[in-house]
């Protein structure tokens, strides 16, 4: 096969590897061919590339330079027409005397790309691009709204249900949620597919087993421990003493006796001489180290630590120390105390 320059397609080959213009010239001339219309010599390579890669093959793959290509979607086909189309249009041409021949290249490279996405069966289809105008968008945005709303609502709804009616909806979601399973895999055996309608049925069922064998005994188990505590610290504050609120009268009476001697001991602080307050802490220091407490760390001032807050906790519990409960601003927190105090 021979192009309009009179040359064979492994010359053709070479100059579209990137072969320099001189030397390709040189080489034309060496073979003897007289090319058909002289270039000028301002022509890049890129240019000259795309002219004879077009005019010489007639297939659209090696047209569009995607021969060796093992699969081609038809986002290449319209990267590699892009970048022919770039150099090979007609508005391209510098040279009048060329129109013509930029106008015959460029209708055979569209020819060759048409014949390419209509042809290949295996090409991937790309995703439909809808564009979204203001009222689309505005709905769009209004909805979201609007399913956020009943999701906040629904999740108030729920806080607000005591602990037995919170466990029925719970049971009542998986219940559905088995259903809706039973239908999938009725769905799969049609298909074939025993053994993932097995396993989709059974995941279901056995989510319900779990959930009635944890909370069989009664409703009050489903309620959170978080919120059964918090709800004990209020009724402590609030005086509330029954045996629904789980507050003893005896306990209330302790925490009573013990804010009572905290605020004997604030006030005893106060009357306290500056020499009198460290000598005090500098007895307790050397209690703590005398005692030989673990799990310490020693900063740059040689004070020790603890790691943690557990571990002093458990250390002074094995002593001298109790752990109380004391008032704070949020309820109730638990202190520790000497045990002669």
């Amino acid at each position: 096969m021979t192009s309009f320059l009179g040359l064979k397609r492994a010359q053709l080959e070479a100059v579209s590897a990137g072969t320099d213009i001189f030397n390709f010239k040189q080489s034309a001339s060496a073979g003897g061919a007289l090319p058909e219309m002289s270039f000028p010599d301002t022509i890049d390579s890129a240019t000259l590339r795309a002219i004879l890669q077009v005019d010489s093959y007639d297939d659209a793959l090696s047209i569009l330079g995607l021969y060796y290509q093992t699969k081609v979607t038809e986002k290449d086909i319209n990267i590699a027409f892009r970048k022919l189309a770039l150099v090979l249009h007609p508005d391209k041409c510098i040279d009048a005397s060329h129109v013509e021949l930029y106008n015959r290249l460029f209708q055979k490279l569209e020819r060759a790309k048409d014949s390419l996405l209509n042809d290949n069966e295996d090409l991937e289809p790309q995703p439909l691009l809808i564009q979204e105008g203001p009222e689309s968008r505005r709905i769009r945005v209004l909805d979201a709204k609007e399913k956020l709303k009943a999701a906040r609502a629904q999740a108030v709804q729920n806080k607000a249900l005591n602990p037995k009616l919170q466990c029925k909806a719970a049971r009542t979601k998986l219940e559905r949620e088995v259903e809706v399973a039973a239908v999938q895999a009725a769905v799969l055996r049609k298909r074939g597919q025993e053994t993932q309608a097995n396993k989709v049925l059974s995941d279901a069922k056995e989510k319900l087993a779990a959930f009635n064998a944890r909370y069989e005994k009664g409703n009050d188990m489903f309620d959170d421990p978080s919120l059964a505590e918090s709800r004990w610290e209020k009724n402590l504050l609030r005086g509330k003493t029954s045996a629904t609120t789980g507050v003893s009268l005896e306990l209330k009476k302790q925490k009573e006796q013990q804010h009572m001697a905290q605020d004997l001991k604030k006030m005893a602080m106060l009357g306290m001489s500056p020499e009198e307050a460290a000598k005090r802490e500098n007895h307790r220091m050397l209690k703590e180290d005398k005692e030989g407490w673990t799990r310490k760390v020693y900063d740059a001032n040689g004070q020790s630590w603890y790691m943690r807050a557990a571990d002093k906790e458990a250390d002074m519990r094995q002593k001298d120390m109790e752990v109380r409960w004391v008032e704070a601003d949020d309820g109730w927190k638990k202190m520790l105390y000497w045990k002669d105090q």
